[in-house]
């Protein structure tokens, strides 16, 4: 039905843009300021969004003008002591007057920021997830992320499109083809990567440590935990089971430090190691796959959900907790968007899969009984059993 949809309004935009293609330019879609110039653009929109060509044509300096705005303390300033004036901003920034006269038109043209007569103001709501310590500051250690690693790979998307290989993560790291180990090991760049993604697996952590399955094991392996934000939050919410980190050594030292300060040590464990190479470790009836299956080709991902169904004892279990797409592959816009890094930079095999996919994955190595339990920013938890 919907397909059927699809189809039909594409057919009749086709019909109504036949007349006018030779006319479908960017003055068409930027008329002059005037009375029928803005009737004609009201028009327009109603078939064709221009905004969506701006955003492409601005993109990267969009992104810097929001990131500057974070780090300069401006969208922070406004929150306290809203209506400030440009001299205000001035003073109370430190920032000279010419730089703040560029920056400021550019953020209320991308509605962060309201201008009222002589006066600036946040947007009540869009500016909220930017202001310091919100979310743990999660979009900012994104926006540091994006800055110092991804983008600088990024660059090279299309040469890595035309050679099919990871151009990004070469020229960042050098011949290597394992990007998690390569930055594990650089220190300008690791702080910037643990940063976001420990911040990023808390949005949904509670949610998913939350969830009834994992006082049903006794020995759970967090493989791929990184500094074990994942493993604390399980052990917080079941007071029964042991947890163990499976991680590269840099992470898993971080992880055993906070570990031992939490004062759970007792039932929280690492284990180094690198799962690509050395396989799952025995001994576990729960194994957790949290934010890093996204890194491997449909053919990898299959195989190490292999492994770890023969890892496990009868009635063990999997659970995979990751970002997806839609099951038509058609969106979300910022995870159809990031699920290129995988190519250019992770290792140049893996992207974003739908939860369609990857239960019809779990049940083809031989898990039954898959539960899908669906969460914010199109995050999911799939479960699968080992009869």
């Amino acid at each position: 039905m919907l397909s059927g949809l699809k189809r039909l309004k594409l057919q009749i935009l086709r019909s109504l843009s036949s007349g006018v293609v030779s006319r479908v330019d960017l003055a068409f879609f930027e008329p002059p300021a005037t009375m029928r110039g803005r009737v004609t653009r009201s028009i327009i929109r109603l078939f064709a969004d221009s905004t969506k060509i701006e955003s492409v044509l601005m993109g990267p300096l969009s992104f810097e003008f929001v990131r500057t705005g974070c780090n300069i303390g401006l969208f922070d300033l406004l929150q306290e002591r809203p209506g400030q004036t440009l001299l205000e901003l001035h003073t109370a920034l430190n920032i000279a007057v010419y730089p703040l006269e560029v920056i400021l038109p550019g953020l209320c043209s991308l509605g962060l920021v309201h201008r009222i007569d002589d006066q600036f103001y946040n947007d009540p709501f869009l500016v909220q997830p930017l202001l310091k310590g919100v979310n743990n500051d999660l979009l900012r250690k994104h926006f540091e992320y994006m800055h110092h690693v991804i983008t600088p790979a990024g660059m090279f998307l299309q040469e890595t499109v035309v050679e099919n290989r990871p151009v990004g993560l070469q020229k960042l790291f050098g011949q290597t083809d394992d990007y998690y180990h390569a930055i594990s090991l650089d220190e300008a760049r690791r702080p910037y990567f643990y940063n976001f993604i420990g911040t990023y697996t808390q949005v949904n952590r509670d949610r998913v440590a939350r969830l009834p399955l994992f006082s049903r094991f006794s020995r759970i392996l967090d493989s791929g935990g990184n500094t074990g934000e994942m493993s604390l939050a399980i052990a917080r919410h079941h007071p029964s089971p042991h947890v163990t980190v499976f991680d590269f050594p840099a992470a898993v030292a971080q992880a055993k430090e906070r570990f031992e300060a939490s004062g759970m040590g007792d039932r929280l464990h690492v284990l180094a190691g690198n799962f690509f190479m050395d396989g799952f470790p025995a001994g576990f009836d729960l194994i957790l796959l949290s934010h890093f299956m996204e890194m491997l080709s449909p053919e990898d991902y299959r195989r190490y959900l292999k492994a770890a169904f023969d890892q496990l004892p009868p009635g063990g279990a999997v659970c995979v907790f990751t970002p997806v797409i839609t099951d038509d592959e058609t969106g979300p816009l910022s995870y159809t968007i990031i699920s290129a890094y995988f190519m250019f930079l992770a290792n140049g095999k893996g992207r974003l899969y739908s939860a369609k996919s990857i239960s019809s994955w779990l049940e083809d190595v031989g898990f039954t009984d898959i539960e899908r339990h669906l969460l914010p920013i199109n995050e999911v938890v799939l479960v699968g059993r080992k009869r």
